[in-house]
Parts: C-alpha cells; sequence; structure tokens
C-alpha cells in the first residue's frame, strides 16, 4: 500500500508506520523540514517495503529522491533520479549501499548541494 503525503491538500492521506517515521526523523527531522527546504510538493510512502520517495527542486543533478531501509543490513539505499523527456521515464542518476543513519543527510546534501539542515555560522569579533 503507498501513502502519499500532499502538500497542496496539507494532510496526511495515511499514517506511515513507525519504520517511516524514524526514516524522516533520521533524514530531516520532519516532513515539514523536508517541504520548506526542499520544495518538496509529494513525499510518497510505502510501508511494505519501508521505502520513501520525494521531489525536490533547485538541483541540475537530480529531482527525486528514493531511500528504502534494509532491515537485514540495519541500512538504507539511497537512489537519485531524474526525469528523461525524450524517453518519457525517470532514469537512475546515482545509488549509495550500505548508508547508515548519521549518513543520510551528508549523502544528499554533498550529492544535490542542497541543505537540509541550516546550521548558522557564528563568527566572534
Amino acid at each position: 500500500m503507498i501513502l502519499i503525503f500532499n502538500k497542496l491538500e496539507g494532510k496526511l492521506m495515511n499514517k506511515p508506520n513507525d519504520v517511516i517515521k524514524t526514516m524522516i526523523t533520521q533524514f530531516c527531522g520532519t516532513i515539514d523540514r523536508l517541504v520548506i527546504m526542499l520544495g518538496t510538493k509529494k513525499v510518497i510512502y510505502d510501508n511494505a517495503t519501508a521505502m520513501i520517495k520525494f521531489d525536490f527542486k533547485m538541483c541540475h543533478k537530480a529531482t527525486l529522491c528514493s531511500i528504502r531501509y534494509d532491515y537485514g543490513m540495519d541500512t538504507y539505499e539511497m537512489e537519485f533520479y531524474k526525469f528523461n523527456r525524450k524517453g518519457m521515464e525517470w532514469e537512475t542518476v546515482k545509488t549509495f549501499d550500505d548508508v547508515y543513519c548519521d549518513q543520510l543527510t551528508e549523502i544528499f546534501e554533498d550529492f544535490t548541494g542542497l541543505i537540509l539542515n541550516y546550521r548558522p555560522e557564528f563568527i566572534s569579533f
């Protein structure tokens, strides 16, 4: 069963399970932060396969990310996609396997150049 958070309606169509909630918390904190920082319009959940997909803007390398949890290894798999207008299909741009929870944000930010967690730097005079 695929569950969708729709930004336009501003509500969750169906509730994600605990694994999906944990994935989002480890990745960026909340769905609201994902929407605000990346301009995400839809977040797609699949509780059966422990997967989330979301779109984002302002990146030339990719415009869609998929994060899937591997229960056996206790790691994640991240895939980045870009839409090919000629073939009218999504092409896999880059895949990261065996990603630990503390690496999710770092890999996303390094690959896309987008920021998920704003960390201001204080300058002392």
